[in-house]
């Protein structure tokens, strides 16, 4: 039997692998299916969403730099740490 979860959005039952995962709920998926969510992301993202994600890197710039530095570091620590784990084999 095919597990099915009611989208509060479109208002209609589907079977649940037409809702993204979401671990944060009770039954591990998003409360609307994937149609439903990809209109609602869409439609924050050209509401403005975008337009304050900008601005908030332009006035925190510092911070931007800071994070993708340690970033940067933690990645090529990691591809280092697997490149010599292939050596050691």
């Amino acid at each position: 039997m095919t597990k099915t979860k009611h989208c509060s959005r479109c208002d209609t039952t589907k079977p649940i692998d037409e809702f993204y995962a979401n671990k944060a709920t009770a039954d591990g998926v998003q409360t609307y299916c994937k149609a439903c969510w990809k209109t609602y992301r869409s439609k924050r993202w050209h509401a403005g969403e975008r337009e304050s994600q900008y601005a908030w890197r332009r006035a925190n710039i510092e911070k931007v730099c800071e994070y993708n530095r340690r970033a940067g570091i933690k990645y090529r620590a990691k591809k280092r740490a697997a490149a010599t784990a292939k050596h050691i084999d």
